[in-house]
């Protein structure tokens, strides 16, 4: 994509966000969020976190879904036009775009809860770990992933343990070749069998 190319997709991203999705005209969107919006096509969902400042009250979301809640936030995943009905909801503080609604296939239920936490008390510069799982063709995971903002601990094979912020997790989301993203398990020692 051309230089001019990428300007007219950033002004194209202000002007929907301002006209489609909830909290443009009372709250404003975050540079990453607008970038991520930027990407998602116009036939495709949109998924989002909306945070209140009470428990939110989210309409009919027509073609779109509840994905999760936690505190004061609510993640969907719905066509854009739903977000104007969703800009109307009460208390409304904050939007975090996290991209295209099929992103939320490659996460791991617990990791979103996990993520979703962080967007509600506003923590999304802490790192958390995250094991991402790669197709066996991956070139360079390391280096993009460090490109990404997360940081590498592990790489065995395909599969890499990394720490990232919430804005890093998302971009390594976008990865062609990710096919999973999942939150470590601790696992629970057995009885000697005694």
């Amino acid at each position: 994509m051309t230089r001019s190319g990428i300007v007219t997709s950033a002004l194209l991203a202000t002007a929907v966000c301002v006209i489609l999705l909830p909290g443009c005209r009372k709250v404003e969107l975050d540079e990453n969020s607008r970038a991520r919006l930027a990407v998602v096509p116009d036939d495709r969902n949109v998924l989002a976190s909306v945070t209140c400042d009470r428990e939110p009250r989210v309409p009919p979301l027509d073609g779109g879904r509840v994905l999760g809640r936690t505190g004061n936030t609510v993640l969907v995943d719905a066509p854009r036009s739903v977000y104007r009905e969703l800009d109307e909801m009460d208390g409304l503080v904050r939007v975090v775009v996290w991209g295209e609604g099929a992103v939320a296939g490659r996460m791991d239920p617990l990791l979103r809860t996990q993520l979703l936490e962080q967007v509600d008390q506003g923590h999304l510069s802490e790192p958390i770990s995250v094991i991402a799982t790669f197709r066996e063709d991956s070139a360079d995971v390391e280096g993009r992933l460090k490109t990404a903002g997360a940081v590498p601990r592990t790489v065995a094979g395909r599969v890499v343990t990394l720490d990232a912020g919430f804005n890093a997790v998302m971009t390594v989301l976008t990865f062609e070749d990710l096919l999973t993203l999942t939150r470590p398990r601790q696992l629970r020692m057995l009885g000697d069998g005694s």
